[in-house]
């Protein structure tokens, strides 16, 4: 039941978190994602990221991949 609920809204989630990331970081992010199903029945996401136009220090990216996800 409770990875019913977690499934059911992990789209809009996810596409809070890249637009959330976008616009903190105010750069064009590229994702290739894919889920595995953990053994308790939840999804589990994978990501890979890339910044397209721009800059951005390694440390920069991580801390706002981490704020981003916690929002």
């Amino acid at each position: 039941m409770a990875a019913a609920l977690w499934h059911d809204d992990l789209a809009q989630r996810w596409n809070w978190f890249v637009t959330d990331l976008r616009r903190t970081l105010d750069l064009d992010v590229q994702f290739l994602k894919t889920y595995e199903p953990q053994e308790r029945g939840a999804l589990h996401a994978h990501a890979m990221m890339r910044v397209v136009d721009g800059v951005v220090s390694d440390e920069r990216f991580r801390v706002a991949v981490r704020e981003c996800a916690e929002r």
